[in-house]
């Protein structure tokens, strides 16, 4: 299995997100953030699951992303 790593940037904005939706909607903000991290292990079994980066940003690159909802995961 190839691992997932997480960044330190990735933690600092999971938690941003999930503060700014806590504000009006405790329950949304716990679906959402659950909804983000799901799909994210969801690389450790389908690593070549998402798009590919270059497709969005039409420069050569080797990433790929998710849809998360209404956020983008790369």
């Amino acid at each position: 299995m190839i691992p997932v790593i997480l960044l330190l940037y990735f933690l600092y904005n999971i938690m941003y997100v999930n503060e700014y939706l806590n504000e009006d909607n405790p329950e949304v903000a716990i679906k959402t953030i659950r909804d983000i991290i799901s799909k994210i292990e969801a690389l450790v079994i389908f690593p070549e699951m998402g798009s590919p980066l270059s497709a969005r940003i039409k420069q050569k690159s080797q990433y790929r992303y998710l849809v998360c909802g209404q956020y983008l995961a790369f």
